[in-house]
């Protein structure tokens, strides 16, 4: 099998470090493969299969966002999208793919173009696998002109894609019935793969009661109920912790004098891992919006660690749907302090208890790197077959 591959970035970002596991899985395989990128951030790939086709800062300005509504333009993309068709069409005549795999993320929608185009001038079939639903839901605060104009650009894109995949059920209903086409038989959910890490079941090395949320924080994404109900849950449990590793973007968060000992903000490490095993729990803090289709990448990295998860999301977000089966390992909370309270309680009872991880195994198991490109070279035999 040849396949090419045509990503955004490569490595650094949430988004170029799933792009880099699902790669470094594919480069294993016995097939003939070619990467088309904007930046390659990445060390460990084989670097000569990546061609790396680099453009200015495409950032989406207000004029970008103008020119979408008013001339259904990427103009952040297109130059980008036509440099690396020429870049494309050398690569086939050496040696034609048999499938285009586009990965887009955000508004990063350039991939997909390239792959229409593609498939317009040589006939090769393309799937279309978002990282993001485009455009977000409506809670995220777009402007109802500009969902209008993003639905209208990727919608032939869609509809003449090949297969079509997204990282979760939810994203992938809403993405296919949002742009209104008849993708139901040809569509599938691909995950957001996890390294395989060697689980030692190992207690957690800080003493008292430790819990560790890893990633960053920002507006919608706001870690301040948990925060009160953690101060609240110290008054009962003074032995106890809350640690924030990962940055913090635009957030005055009121904490209480008293418990500052007790609650800390780290903004960056190299060793993550180092905070994960010092924890008894790890803390996962979902967007506080109704019908939002996010999956965290983080919740499933946590499935790597034998640690218990408490899980700040909304009724029926995609991580309650996913997850459910899991509940002697797991506690779900709405963002409310109460709430969050109460599951806390229930939390530090749990980690009293001898807790088995078993529940987990075959979730764990079709989060894998080696599962997720099992499935998607799975699907890609069959369009070819047909």
């Amino acid at each position: 099998m040849n396949l090419l591959v045509i990503c955004n970035e490569i490595g650094d970002t949430a988004s170029g470090k799933v792009i880099e596991i699902l790669l470094e899985e594919l480069f294993s395989r016995k097939i003939e493969l070619s990467v088309i990128c904007l930046k390659n951030n990445s060390k460990s790939l084989k670097q000569e299969s990546i061609h790396e086709v680099r453009e200015h800062g495409l950032d989406y300005s207000k004029l970008w966002k103008l020119n979408l509504i008013f001339s259904n333009r990427d103009s952040a993309g297109e130059s980008w999208a036509k440099i690396a068709f020429q870049k494309a069409s050398i690569l086939i005549g050496k040696s034609r793919p048999d499938f285009v795999i586009c990965i887009g993320s955000a508004y990063a929608f350039r991939t997909y173009a390239l792959g229409r185009k593609i498939y317009k001038e040589f006939g090769i079939p393309y799937l279309l696998h978002g990282l993001d639903p485009i455009p977000s839901t409506k809670g995220w605060g777009e402007h109802f002109l500009l969902r209008w104009a993003l639905k209208r650009h990727i919608k032939p894109y869609y509809k003449e894609a090949s297969l079509i995949s997204s990282t979760n059920s939810a994203m992938l209903d809403y993405q296919i019935n949002i742009l209104k086409v008849p993708a139901k038989t040809k569509s599938f959910v691909m995950y957001n793969p996890v390294h395989n890490i060697k689980v030692e079941d190992e207690p957690a090395t800080n003493d008292g009661f430790n819990l560790v949320y890893l990633g960053t924080l920002y507006a919608k994404r706001n870690p301040a109920a948990l925060i009160k109900a953690f101060e609240k849950f110290l008054n009962v449990h003074p032995h106890s912790n809350l640690q924030f590793v990962g940055r913090i973007h635009n957030l005055n968060l009121d904490i209480n004098k008293q418990f500052l000992k007790y609650i800390q903000f780290i903004p960056w490490t190299d060793h993550p891992e180092l905070y994960i095993r010092s924890a008894h729990v790890l803390v996962d803090i979902d967007a506080d919006l109704k019908n939002d289709v996010f999956l965290s990448s983080k919740i499933i990295q946590y499935f790597n660690y034998n640690k218990l998860i408490l899980a700040i999301t909304p009724v029926n977000s995609p991580s309650r749907l996913l997850l459910k089966s899991c509940k002697k390992t797991m506690v779900f909370s709405e963002n409310k302090v109460d709430n969050i309270y109460q599951q806390l309680n229930l939390l530090f009872e749990k980690q009293n208890q001898r807790v088995t991880y078993e529940e987990r195994s075959q979730l764990k198991k079709e989060f894998t790197s080696e599962s997720i490109i099992n499935l998607l070279l799975e699907k890609i035999n069959q369009v070819s077959n047909n």
